[in-house]
């Protein structure tokens, strides 16, 4: 045995410590985090979220408007909500010109594209004080990983 070697790529991608005797190497995370301005450069049209976490806990939501709903349901505050929206939300219940009822918060959203979506979850997040980790698939299959 004192003839082998053990060669590790990339070695710069991890770190290592001994312990027993033993040399533990553990990958440092690599992902590059997108910043918000080269967010919304991106073409967000059909793409998805893989991943999203809040406050470090994976929220199960893989379409812009229905995590949006979660972050509405979890603020629990109406009042702030419409008063702090960058939607068009209207206090009261109305089905045309492209807005949709919700009555579990008692008011209307006109729909919105994936861009204003997104700024829109961005928005509640920040005046909340979360944290959010989000993985998004382009159309094109890029991935992108953005932070709060």
């Amino acid at each position: 045995m004192s003839n082998s070697r053990i060669i590790i790529e990339n070695a710069h991608q991890y770190t290592q410590q001994l312990v027993n005797g033993n040399i533990i190497f553990t990958r440092i995370n690599t992902t590059p985090y997108i910043d918000r301005n080269s967010l919304f450069e991106k073409n967000l049209r059909n793409s998805n979220i893989i991943e999203c976490k809040i406050n470090n806990i994976n929220t199960n939501q893989y379409k812009y408007k229905s995590l949006l709903l979660f972050l509405y349901k979890n603020i629990n505050n109406r009042e702030l909500i419409i008063q702090q929206t960058n939607l068009n939300i209207v206090p009261y219940e109305k089905h045309n010109s492209g807005f949709t009822y919700h009555r579990e918060f008692n008011f209307s959203i006109q729909g919105a594209d994936a861009r204003s979506t997104l700024k829109e979850i961005i928005n509640m997040v920040n005046i909340m004080n979360y944290s959010m980790e989000l993985k998004i698939q382009l159309q094109d299959g890029e991935i992108l990983h953005f932070n709060i």
